[in-house]
């Protein structure tokens, strides 16, 4: 898949979590089914990736060898009071990030596409690979909103 292809897809990807989002009433977006994520927790952690997945996008074009620092969505939950947050509020969060980081993207050139990030678990990642990362992120958050939206 070439850049543009992938940032299609990228951009894509967001207005199809919007759409799957939509399909799960209000009242049942806290409820968590099969004893896993609610739709709420589900958008606020997509929130919160997508904010350490554009600061990856940044640093990676910005910056010379950046080092990833990962994120432990296990903790966040708690330590970021998911239970208080607003879907409102995270999903315009994951709609305005993702639209800026399509931005940037977009004139990003062929050299930045290319350029290395360190992770601590992976190695050497190239921008192209960190966007491929993120976009099937969101892709797999959509699936298991579709999964919790099939109860209602």
């Amino acid at each position: 898949m070439n850049i543009d292809q992938q940032l299609e897809r990228f951009i894509s990807r967001t207005k199809e979590f919007q759409d799957v989002l939509a399909t799960i009433p209000e009242a049942h977006r806290y409820t968590s089914v099969a004893e896993g994520w609610s739709a709420a927790y589900v958008v606020h952690h997509l929130a919160d990736a997508e904010l350490h997945f554009t600061s990856r996008f940044l640093h990676a074009i910005g910056d010379v060898n950046p080092n990833i620092v990962p994120f432990d969505e296990e903790a966040y939950p708690e330590r970021v009071n998911y239970a208080l947050r607003k879907v409102k509020t995270s999903l315009a969060a994951i709609v305005g990030v993702r639209a800026l980081a399509y931005e940037f993207l977009t004139n990003a050139t062929d050299a930045d596409w290319n350029k290395v990030s360190n992770h601590p678990d992976l190695g050497s990642v190239t921008l192209a690979q960190i966007v491929e990362r993120a976009d099937k992120h969101m892709e797999s958050h959509t699936q298991q909103l579709r999964e919790i939206a099939a109860h209602f």
